[in-house]
């Protein structure tokens, strides 16, 4: 499998299962886990692609698009934890969503409506859509005091 892990961190998740995919893109725009990026993935520089910026809707120094970087268009797997940027860089990838069958684990607690923009823009791709078990009360969120409101953590996709 070619896989998206966007919003990398220190690149655990990726981690478990480097030795059975083809190709990795980590995505991390936080300078800070780039060298630690690449200390942990040193021994699999011929699969893993690392990108030292966000993932969004449009190309600039800091932040790209799935669709720059995937120049070839293939992508099987796509997890994505970019603090709020989701809902655009999803809408920057219908293209992919399209053409692909992916299978996809999205974050979406960081905003009030992520849930349904983010399995809005799922279903008009014609992917099937659920959510992790249990709510999220995202107090990161200065408007969760205003809402309340309890927000499912992951929207899971697949066509």
């Amino acid at each position: 499998d070619i896989v998206v892990d966007a919003g990398a961190r220190e690149g655990d998740f990726a981690l478990q299962f480097i030795d059975k995919i083809k190709k990795l893109y980590l995505f991390e725009c936080d300078p800070g886990w780039i060298r630690a990026l690449e200390m942990t993935y040193k021994d699999y520089r011929d699969k893993v692609v690392i990108i030292p910026k966000m993932l969004s809707d449009e190309v600039s120094d800091e932040t790209t698009t799935l669709s720059e970087v995937l120049a070839d268009g293939k992508v099987d797997f796509i997890k994505m934890d970019i603090e709020g940027a989701e809902v655009r860089a999803l809408q920057a990838s219908s293209d992919l969503l399209k053409e692909n069958s992916v299978r996809c684990a999205i974050c979406c607690y960081h905003k009030e409506n992520d849930r349904k923009e983010i399995e809005q823009i799922l279903l008009s791709n014609e992917y099937e859509c659920s959510t992790s078990n249990g709510y999220v009360v995202f107090i990161a969120d200065t408007d969760i005091f205003r809402t309340l409101d309890f927000r499912k953590g992951v929207v899971y996709a697949k066509k």
